[in-house]
Order: C-alpha cells, then structure tokens, then sequence
C-alpha cells in the first residue's frame, strides 16, 4: 500500500542519512513519511501482539477440550435455539443491536465450515462470533460483516483451516482486507493483472494498445472463428 511504501522511503533515508536533505525539500512530504511509518509499526506490533495472545488462547481451548465435551451446547441445540429465537426479516431493527436470533445463525454458518473436534469447533465459532459482535455492534454492520466473512470461508477453505488449526487470530479475520482473505490463486491473478497495467500505464499509448492486443490474442480472445466448411481440429 502507499502507506508502506512511503515507510520504506523513510527508513531508506534513515539508513543513508538522507533524512535533513528531505526535510529540506519537501518538509510535508517528509512529515507524511514519518507519520506513516509510525502508524505501520503500530499496526504491525498489534497484530504481532493479537497472534501471540491467541496462541496462547488457542493452547487453553485445546487443553479444555475434553472437559467441554459435555459441557457445550451440540450443533441441533443451536438449530433449535436459532429457530425458537428467528424473527421476520421486516421486524428486525437493522439500526439497533444485534439480535440473539442473528447471532445463532451466524454461529451455525460459522460452524459448518469449520473442522476437526466438535467441542473446539463451537468454542472456535462463539470467539469469532464474540469479535465479530465487538467490532461491529449494529445489526446492518454485522450482517454485512458476517456475510462476508462466511463467503471467504467458502471461497477459501485453507483460510478455515488456518483457523481452526488456530494459525489465524479472529482479530484478523474481522479486520483483514478482502484481497487478503482470497484464495492464493486469486490473489496471484490480481498480482499479474497489476503488474499488467502497471506496465502499459508507463508505455506511450501506442506501444500499450499493441501490448493490449498481444495479451488479448495470448489468452484467446478477439480471434476470428473458422469458417463453417472448416474442420477447426485440422
């Protein structure tokens, strides 16, 4: 992102010494750099901090596992509750406070895409689902929220796992980017398709259209079809 970008500018003219010379000549550039580079290392402590509290979280949820075996609600008992609890769509207050019977759902929906023991699972799906209710409290937030995390989790499954397998906090779940919840195929086809346009955007417009056309005819696209009276495996 840009904000990073302009912190590895700032620690490059640490590093060279450089940073009076670019005081001098842009002072507001060289404030922004700063102010940016102090906010990415915030931002990197907390999410070092977030990983490490949840190791040890997720230490103690395995260790307990067996002994809430018994203790936890099954599955059909949260069925049960979120069907006794649901309310008509057109009732719900979308700007108030979430409801208990939105809270279920999301929970079972959570739960189906979640492996392994089946008291870790619920223990698992009620931390996601207690973060997600503490970052977004109103019901529209939540629903879209919820939405969305579900859909990653569909969409990438190795995601669920990491964290089921307690490799990614909840908290970063919550607050990641869409782009870096995709499945990796995803994000690498981004990454080209970046790059792509990255490129053309440095070439004059000519030598960029005549690039355009040769990655258009290298993935098969805007080529003539054959003749009918052709045979096309010829």
């Amino acid at each position: 992102s840009e904000q990073v970008a302009r912190s590895r500018e700032c620690y490059r003219s640490r590093t060279r010494g450089e940073t009076e010379v670019v005081g001098r000549k842009d002072e507001r550039w060289a404030s922004l750099c700063d102010a940016d580079a102090v906010y990415t290392w915030n931002v990197m402590t907390e999410r070092i901090n977030q990983a490490m509290h949840w190791r040890e979280e997720y230490k103690d949820l395995v260790s307990a596992e067996s002994d809430a075996e018994e203790e936890l609600a099954s599955p059909s008992e949260f069925l049960d509750d979120a069907a006794s609890n649901s309310e008509p769509d057109a009732a719900l207050d979308l700007g108030g406070k979430v409801s208990r019977a939105t809270r279920d759902k999301v929970k079972l929906l959570i739960l189906d895409r979640i492996d392994g023991p089946k008291a870790l699972a619920l223990h698992l799906a009620q931390r996601l689902d207690d973060e997600l209710y503490d970052r977004c409290p109103n019901e529209k937030e939540y629903r879209m929220s919820a939405r969305a995390l579900t859909a990653n989790f569909k969409r990438n499954p190795d995601l669920a796992s990491a964290f089921a397998e307690g490799k990614v906090p909840p908290q970063w779940l919550i607050l990641a980017h869409a782009e870096a919840l995709a499945p990796r195929t995803r994000r690498f086809e981004r990454e080209i398709h970046r790059k792509e346009a990255f490129r053309e955007a440095q070439q004059d417009i000519d030598v960029a259209q005549t690039m355009s056309r040769m990655w258009q005819v290298a993935r098969g696209g805007g080529l003539q079809n054959p003749a009918q009276s052709e045979d096309p495996t010829e």
